[in-house]
């Protein structure tokens, strides 16, 4: 699962503001995910801020009601990811 939040999703951001994405998936990288960001953060200007979980981490958090993940989940997001894939994965 992959989606953009915060002040870009809500479409407030402004010159400076950077960029949240959430990132779900087995064996993933922070320093790996950082350098394939990398390239597209110089494209755009912007820092590309990666929040990053396992399946099993996030569906954790979701299910304890995690402060973080609920309100991330209520608002709005850019999926960069197929949502119905998403949708069954979470079932």
């Amino acid at each position: 699962m992959a989606f953009v939040y915060g002040s870009v999703a809500k479409g407030m951001e402004h010159a400076s503001s950077d960029i949240d994405v959430l990132l779900v998936g087995e064996g993933l990288s922070y320093c790996e995910i950082l350098e394939r960001l990398e390239p597209a953060e110089k494209q755009l200007g912007r820092v590309i801020n990666p929040t990053i979980f396992s399946p099993d981490e996030f569906r954790q958090r979701k299910e304890s009601q995690q402060s973080f993940v609920t309100r991330l989940m209520d608002q709005p997001k850019l999926w960069l990811t197929d949502q119905a894939v998403v949708d069954q994965g979470e079932s």
